[in-house]
C-alpha cells in the first residue's frame, strides 16, 4: 500500500513515541532508574494512544508494533523487551549518569542522541 508522506510522518511519529515509551519503561521497571517524570511519561503515552487512536491503520507498520505500549502494560523482565530498546535505555542512562548527574526531567533528553550500532 502506498502512503502519502503525512502518513509516513504519522507512522513515523508512533514508532518514535513507542519507543521514547518503551524506553523509559524499561529504565522505571527493569533498572528502577526512572530518568522521567511519570507526568512526563503520561505526555509521551498519552500522544502515542492518540496518534493511534486516530490512525487505527498506519499503527501496524510503526516499529515495535508488538510492544506497542498501548497494548500491553509494563513488565519487570528484560526479556520482555525488544534488544534495541534495551541498548537505547542503557545508553540514556549511561548518558544521563556520566554527563548530567540526578534527572531533572526539563533537559534530559528522551531519546539518546547517538546511535548504537545492532
Amino acid at each position: 500500500m502506498a502512503h502519502t508522506k503525512l502518513d509516513r510522518q504519522v507512522i513515523s511519529e508512533i514508532a518514535r513515541l513507542r519507543t521514547i515509551c518503551l524506553i523509559h519503561r524499561y529504565l522505571y521497571y527493569v533498572k528502577s532508574e526512572a530518568i522521567i517524570s511519570d507526568q512526563a511519561y503520561d505526555v509521551h503515552e498519552r500522544k502515542l494512544k492518540k496518534l493511534v487512536a486516530d490512525n487505527p491503520t498506519l499503527e501496524y507498520e510503526a516499529d515495535n508494533f508488538s510492544y506497542c505500549p498501548t497494548r500491553i502494560v509494563g513488565s519487570s523482565l528484560a526479556d520482555d523487551y525488544p534488544r534495541r530498546i534495551e541498548q537505547l535505555a542503557e545508553s540514556l542512562l549511561k548518558y544521563h549518569k556520566e554527563d548530567h548527574g540526578k534527572p531533572d526531567a526539563s533537559d534530559m533528553p528522551v531519546l539518546p542522541s547517538a546511535s548504537i550500532p545492532e
